[in-house]
């Protein structure tokens, strides 16, 4: 019976994206977006309230789009 060292049943994920990604429009800050692994890209604005959980992390960038100057809040 072979013996196995458990450093041999290690599985590396690969991120594919950064596990944090700060965005801006320009030099104003409007949030973050963070990786959660298998549940997706959660998406902050600047105070912490969460805009919601997404699929990739392009789709978490363009729930930012209605906080970039100068456009109005959807109306929902």
């Amino acid at each position: 019976m072979k013996h196995y060292r458990t450093s041999e049943f290690r599985i590396r994920r690969v991120r594919k994206t950064a596990p944090m990604v700060s965005v801006y429009d320009g030099r104003i800050f409007l949030g973050h977006v963070f990786d959660r692994g298998a549940a997706g890209h959660e998406c902050r604005d600047r105070d912490g309230s969460v805009l919601g959980f997404f699929a990739d992390q392009r789709a978490a960038l363009d729930a930012f789009d209605h906080l970039v100057q100068g456009e109005d809040p959807p109306p929902f």
